[in-house]
């Protein structure tokens, strides 16, 4: 049942009126085979099937000895329907309402035909690899089966699908509905044409089919105005929102997986107020959320052939406010974010959670949040102009964003600002025309947690007091220029020797990439951003850290600056800086790291304190240089009211055989 000798694929336009009685099993509707029947009912193999080919095409020779098949045009014997292009588990559609039966064949595999007692035939569907039905009755369009190789086709993955003139009998009927019944001397059977080698089409519109040629689903579903009751969109079929659909209060619209939401010029969707939006799909049947003008799913619905494309900006999107809940899984929203309503997904006081989905190709952004909150896990996010996520909030706000790829933004991944209660890991980029960071700025509300994955790109930062960030081993932060973090609460940045904690310039690819995306035009230096502050009550905690390029011209411009807080800093590479620490007034405390090559100070101090900074290794064993206290010193440069004695001779951050004793 299936020896593919001939590929073609029809361009399908899906009508708006339910004309006919079949309609495509599959989403895309492309043959692979020649027909080896020629009109309905034909009863038999009868050689002048070898001649016809699906698409009406005929051999116009002469003399030709049609018992072996010496034709013009290649052609086999024995099969009875058309072979589908389908990969494995591709989703199989009931051609119209039925009862459904199902079985075994060698060579159909596993197999499930329909019986139509409204129309007096039955379809088959054979080579599945697993049903979704295998019995009762179904509906025109509703899922029944998933697409395979079983049985003995020698095709690979695909779909056979016939047509018979009864429930039970195998007197095949073409699928495309031929007809003829002009008998030409010294020829068997009915041909499909009447005296003449045209396509047959046009003697058949619609004969089977509910369009022609094929739909490729039923039609059509137009919503538009308020949604006032639960609803479901059903599974297999094509809506299309026109203008602002809202659902009402306490109201759920429901989109069953394998369903195709497709949106008008100016369309949109609004959650108001204990509204609910649930479209949970699956692996195998997605649930998509597209432009009117998108023919790559549910097929042309606009009906305007290749005259219009999709593209970003083609309808507004999805608005969750104050209260409404969207529920999204294994879900595709693309080509959304009308100006001044940028975005896929707006939530705007709502609560929305995106799994295993894809947002892809909108205007600016894939998602905005102004309030409510936000949970996305495992999904994609990419090629959604400036920003995958867009967060900019006034009140504590929280945000998950888990075991995600983003991927071709021009500006960052990821824009966070506000208090916003973050929760990240598993995160990743991909792509090298994008800036691969999560810019975060604002007022830290809540204790945070930065984990590795995509950079984190500072803007402003600030710790508040009673606060805690903490920043996880392998975590790599890059400063733009003159950004600083400051603290009144406490910064956590302690780590391991084999998975450093790195703070250093955007401009740095040395780790995490060329994150601000521009090649090798731009290459780090001492001043590049301003550093880490630490104020009265200000706590900073560094282990196993890597700190360099900082120390832009400031008042204090030190990569680590004191000005009343409380600094520990251990096992840490503090290196080209303009000056390595800086303090002002309150405690610090380093021993056992790295401090070289800082332009002006590796530690600088101008308070009556002393700041301990015993045995650390400042770039040459002659110790750190002090004009009066180590005039030979070769290493970084150290102001009055440092006690840098003892020092090391060599650098501990790298020599696992002296690690700091009691860490």
């Amino acid at each position: 049942m299936g020896f593919i000798i001939f590929s073609f694929s029809f361009f399908v336009v899906i009508s708006r009126v339910n004309g006919g009685y079949l309609s495509s099993p599959l989403s895309s509707f492309s043959v692979n085979s020649w027909v080896d029947h020629s009109t309905p009912e034909y009863n038999g193999d009868r050689f002048l099937n070898r001649m016809t080919r699906y698409d009406g095409l005929v051999f116009t020779g002469s003399g030709v000895n049609i018992l072996n098949c010496t034709l013009t045009v290649n052609c086999y014997d024995g099969h009875d329907g058309i072979d589908l292009r389908a990969l494995l588990n591709t989703p199989v559609f009931a051609a119209a309402n039925g009862v459904v039966t199902t079985g075994f064949s060698n060579s159909g595999g596993f197999w499930l035909r329909i019986w139509h007692s409204a129309q007096g035939y039955s379809s088959y569907y054979g080579h599945l690899n697993s049903y979704v039905v295998t019995g009762g009755s179904v509906v025109r369009g509703q899922l029944v089966a998933y697409s395979g190789n079983s049985g003995s086709p020698g095709t690979g993955y695909h779909l056979h699908f016939g047509v018979y003139n009864s429930q039970t009998s195998w007197l095949a009927i073409d699928p495309f509905g031929w007809k003829g019944t002009t008998t030409l001397s010294g020829w068997i059977g009915n041909i499909p044409w009447i005296g003449t080698t045209t396509d047959p089409w046009p003697y058949n519109r619609g004969y089977l089919w509910t369009t022609d040629p094929p739909s490729l689903k039923p039609p059509a579903t137009y919503v538009s105005g308020v949604i006032s009751q639960n609803t479901t969109w059903k599974s297999g079929n094509v809506y299309v929102v026109q203008g602002g659909v809202t659902v009402n209060p306490g109201v759920t619209l429901t989109v069953e997986p394998g369903t195709i939401v497709k949106f008008d010029s100016n369309a949109s969707i609004s959650l108001t107020s204990t509204s609910t939006l649930s479209a949970i799909g699956n692996p195998k049947f997605k649930i998509y959320f597209t432009s009117f003008k998108d023919d790559s799913v549910g097929g042309d619905t606009n009906g305007d052939g290749n005259a219009t494309s999709p593209a970003p900006r083609d309808y507004y999107g999805l608005y969750f406010y104050q209260g409404g809940t969207g529920s999204f899984d294994n879900a595709v929203i693309k080509y959304a974010g009308i100006y001044y309503h940028y975005g896929a997904i707006k939530v705007l006081g709502g609560n929305v959670s995106v799994k295993n989905s894809e947002i892809s190709r909108n205007l600016l952004l894939g998602v905005y949040i102004d309030s409510g909150s936000l949970l996305i896990d495992s999904s994609v996010i990419k090629d959604n102009g400036n920003y995958g996520i867009f967060a900019s909030v006034s009140t504590s706000t929280p945000i998950m964003v888990t075991n995600t790829a983003f991927g071709g933004h021009s500006l960052s991944e990821a824009y966070f600002f506000g208090p916003i209660d973050f929760v990240n890991s598993g995160n990743s980029a991909f792509g090298t025309s994008t800036s691969r960071g999560f810019v975060i700025g604002g007022y830290l509300s809540s204790n945070q947690i930065w984990n590795p994955g995509i950079p984190f790109i500072p803007s402003s930062f600030f710790v508040s007091a009673g606060k805690n960030l903490t920043i996880s081993p392998g975590t790599i932060v890059k400063f733009p220029y003159s950004v600083q973090i400051q603290s009144l609460g406490t910064l956590n940045a302690q780590a391991t020797s084999q998975n450093k904690i790195y703070f250093t310039s955007l401009k740095d690819d040395s780790v995490g990439g060329d994150t601000n995306g521009d090649g090798n035009a731009t290459s780090p230096g001492p001043g590049d951003y301003s550093g880490l502050y630490f104020y009265q009550g200000g706590t900073g905690l560094f282990d196993n850290t890597v700190i360099k390029y900082a120390g832009y011209y400031y008042s204090y411009y030190g990569a680590i600056n004191v000005l009343g807080g409380n600094v520990s800093v251990k096992n840490t590479k503090i290196v080209n800086n303009l000056r390595g620490i800086y303090g002002n007034s309150g405690n610090i405390n380093i021993s056992y790291s790295f401090i070289h090559n800082n332009t002006d100070y590796g530690v600088y101090n101008i308070q009556s304190p002393l700041i301990n900074a015993t045995n650390n290794f400042w770039g040459d064993a002659s110790g750190p240089y002090h004009p009066t206290q180590n005039p030979s010193g070769k290493g970084d440069r150290v102001s009055d009211n440092v006690n840098f004695r003892p020092w090391l001779t060599y650098d501990p951050t790298q020599d696992p055989a002296n690690p700091c004793p009691g860490c």
